[in-house]
């Protein structure tokens, strides 16, 4: 009777259906969640927050009920209330159950937002319980593939397809572990018994179309996209991808024709129109790009994307000064814009401006102090001055403020090496590839200075 009436768009009929219901059974935690996204959905978010709170009231032990508080919160934007919820649930019932659901739910919250330490601690949590737990180790792996390490998450998502053999997504991440690695065929094994277990699922068509894009076989990733928009449930994120491949061969006429389809069918997403404004700036159509870019921002007014790529234009056309005051203009309504003030010290670097490009570099680090970027970008900037002791020194800093940031390591090394500390370097290096042993530049590089004047035996060995 309720779908009935909310079809008919009755919404007080529908409304008095569900508390008839719930009424003959208070119990019925499933209605009153039905409720609640009905309210959600007609009467806003604080009809919807003050009904829930009055179920929970009656109905404390319903931790199903304290989730849905969390997921309102969640989808309200209300996101350090939605993890109290949680935490409440875990203080309350330890390793019960329901407390290690709410160790499942934030665990997968923070893998989103990219608080991997947090996460794991959660995660950890729960493995103790139950070594096998196939959510936590789907999110454990996922963390693994953010942090570059295929190898522990291939260990995990093993132990999920053994319990789990029928489960898509453990398969296409199994498949960006192997790609990640370069098994390019295992992975395309792996991305094709994901399709064959939900052939709808656009991302393992995304997944295996750029690990052929990737491989060299453009065309070939091409011909997937192709063939999955037949069956696709979404062809938006289909399309950006082919847009991205377009635009990675030069190919910027096809990729303009497949942005100007993503305008068409989705006019209130930013994305056709960025990937318009970077295969017009291809095209060299700058001014026509730059109307593009601010179609865009319109749309995303937060993305830094499509204001970066509309800087590019605007220099390129030789209007570094209406590329500032466009960038300065965002930073007065958003002063702690870390993305924006970076991009404004980039601006700055292309005009020669050295100076204020060092300031805005500094205030982006200030505002963002675990941002790796800032501290890159001033490291180049001191080294184009030829003060390598400067260069060196930030960019420790930036290693301490980040928990040791791969490319900062990296670039440490490489600066060291080029100063002509050839043992600190090497030291570097090693560190380096013990944490990430894939670096390839990091290994060639050791390699050369291992073997750099006249080495013995030993570093030969230790080249090798």
């Amino acid at each position: 009777l309720y779908r009935a009436h909310q079809q008919a768009g009755q919404l007080e009929l529908a409304e008095a259906s569900l508390r008839r219901v719930i009424d003959i059974d208070p119990t019925r935690v499933d209605t009153q969640l039905t409720l609640v996204s009905f309210l959600l959905r007609h009467r806003g978010a604080d009809s919807a927050e003050q009904q829930l709170r009055a179920f929970i009231a009656q109905a404390p032990e319903a931790y199903r009920l304290q989730f849905g508080l969390a997921r309102l919160y969640g989808a309200t934007e209300r996101t350090d209330d939605m993890v109290a919820v949680y935490r409440d649930v875990i203080e309350s019932n330890g390793t019960r159950a329901d407390g290690l659901s709410a160790r499942r739910f934030l665990a997968e919250y923070y893998l989103d937002n990219g608080q991997y330490d947090l996460a794991l601690v959660l995660i950890e949590e729960v493995l103790a319980e139950n070594p096998n737990d196939s959510q936590v180790l789907v999110i454990r792996a996922g963390i693994n593939l953010e942090q570059r390490h295929p190898d522990r998450a291939i260990v995990d998502l093993r132990t999920v397809l053994r319990d789990n053999p029928k489960s898509a997504f453990a398969r296409r991440l199994l498949g960006r572990a192997h790609a990640m690695k370069g098994d390019t065929s295992l992975a395309e094994d792996s991305f094709r018994k994901a399709l064959d277990l939900d052939p709808e699922d656009a991302e393992a068509y995304v997944d295996l179309a750029r690990m052929l894009a990737a491989d060299g076989d453009a065309d070939g990733a091409i011909a997937v996209f192709e063939g999955m928009l037949e069956v696709a449930r979404d062809d938006r994120p289909v399309l950006q991808a082919m847009a991205q491949i377009r635009l990675q061969q030069d190919a910027f006429e096809d990729a303009l024709a497949l942005a100007q389809r993503l305008k068409t069918e989705f006019p209130d997403r930013a994305e056709g129109f960025y990937y318009a404004g970077l295969a017009l700036q291809g095209l060299e159509r700058f001014d026509e790009s730059v109307q593009e870019f601010e179609a865009a921002l319109a749309l995303k007014p937060d993305s830094a994307e499509p204001l970066s790529a509309m800087s590019q234009s605007l220099l390129a056309s030789d209007q570094g000064e209406m590329t500032v005051d466009r960038l300065d203009a965002v930073l007065t309504q958003d002063p702690d814009n870390f993305l924006i003030q970076n991009l404004l010290g980039e601006v700055f670097g292309v005009m020669r401006q050295g100076e204020a490009a060092e300031a805005a570099f500094l205030k982006a680090k200030a505002i963002r102090p675990d941002w790796p970027l800032p501290y890159r970008n001033l490291a180049s900037l001191y080294s184009s001055r030829e003060q390598s002791d400067k260069a060196i020194a930030v960019v420790r800093e930036g290693i301490d403020a980040t928990g040791g940031d791969e490319t900062l390591r990296l670039q440490l090394a490489t600066l060291l090496e080029q100063d002509g500390q050839n043992a600190a370097a090497i030291a570097q290096y090693e560190g380096l590839l013990a944490d990430f042993p894939d670096v390839e530049v990091a290994q060639n590089n050791l390699a050369m200075l291992l073997i750099d004047g006249d080495p013995d035996q030993v570093a030969l060995d230790r080249a090798l």
